[in-house]
């Protein structure tokens, strides 16, 4: 990976790291990007260059943390390996068969 792409990635964690220490102290809802930016020694439309929204920045720790957590599960079950790259999933399971309704 190029030296320009490492820094934009390491970057962006660090925003990561920050938004999570950011409503570990003041909630979910208290997710303030200017106090991210703060503490990183950026302004806030800064942010920006890494996420194209407040949400975006609201949705990336729980995305990420759902890779680590698919990771886990990785080694059982191919469809979930195939989930816990960067990429969205695009994998899917075999349908399942009908259940028969009940009573009959």
């Amino acid at each position: 990976m190029p030296r320009r792409q490492r820094r934009h990635q390491q970057t962006r964690e660090e925003i990561l790291d920050t938004a999570l220490l950011v409503m570990a102290e003041h909630g979910v809802a208290g997710l303030n990007l200017s106090e991210v930016a703060a503490r990183i020694g950026l302004r806030q439309p800064s942010l920006y260059s890494y996420f194209p929204s407040r949400l975006a920045v609201y949705d990336a720790p729980f995305q990420r943390g759902m890779r680590r957590h698919l990771v886990r599960f990785a080694v059982e079950d191919p469809v979930l390996a195939s989930c816990c790259s960067a990429e969205p999933c695009t994998a899917s399971r075999p349908p399942r068969r009908p259940t028969p309704p009940a009573g009959r």
